[in-house]
């Protein structure tokens, strides 16, 4: 009986494991929505801005027009709107650009969120820029910080973070928020921008409680059998 039991758990741990997947990605091919996986049941929603645009400060800090999906060079991306506040705790680091994704099953299953992935850029020049990254599930007070991207090139280059515990049950939503600064060695009034691409998010798929009991019933019947056999 404990050489099923061990076999049952076994199936169930190789039945959570090898569901690992792409839930989404935003690659602003012709819009700002993101392209749910394939089996993946969700929502992905266009990327979007908020925040203020102006601050009181010297020199005076403001955030230009809206960030916009753009061609660029045939290619969609994400162009952030322009910025010229210094640092992560500057006054306009309220202002952010974000996506979100949903998970709209009703069979109880769970997505849990692994990572994300992105390529960034400088849209033009080689000065110092960041962008912060957090983020905040259905219900929570309180963004959770995950990872700060450094770029001081022109050319795409790849980033990625994980995601520690975060599960979205059916109807709930994570909201993940861009944040952009320039160095302080940039600190005068010239604006900025950032290119953001190809943004992935991954994790598994965790089947419903009943589901996985069936699988369990299943692997203990075979095991059962097997022992009568002998």
């Amino acid at each position: 009986m404990v050489r099923c039991f061990g076999l049952l758990l076994a199936l169930v741990a190789s039945v959570q494991s090898a569901n690992a997947a792409l839930l989404s990605t935003w690659d602003f091919a012709t819009d700002t929505s993101g392209t749910v996986a394939a089996g993946i049941v969700g929502t992905a929603g266009n990327m979007l801005n908020a925040g203020p645009s102006t601050a009181t400060g010297s020199p005076s800090r403001t955030y230009g027009n809206n960030g916009a999906r753009q061609v660029v060079s045939t290619a969609g991306v994400w162009r952030t709107s322009t910025f010229n506040n210094v640092g992560s705790s500057s006054p306009l680091a309220a202002r952010y650009s974000s996506l979100s994704f949903t998970n709209t099953t009703t069979n109880g299953n769970v997505y849990k969120v692994s990572s994300l992935e992105l390529l960034a850029r400088n849209s033009a020049t080689n000065q110092g820029r960041s962008v912060v990254v957090s983020y905040k599930v259905t219900g929570e007070a309180n963004e959770t910080a995950l990872a700060t991207f450094d770029r001081t090139s022109t050319t795409f280059t790849s980033g990625s973070t994980g995601f520690s515990g975060v599960s979205l049950f059916g109807g709930e939503t994570l909201t993940v928020y861009f944040r952009f600064f320039k160095a302080a060695s940039d600190n005068n009034t010239t604006n900025r921008a950032l290119d953001l691409d190809d943004i992935k998010l991954n994790g598994d798929v965790v089947p419903e409680p009943a589901s996985m009991a069936v699988f369990g019933l299943v692997g203990l019947g075979v095991a059962v059998a097997r022992r009568r056999k002998k």
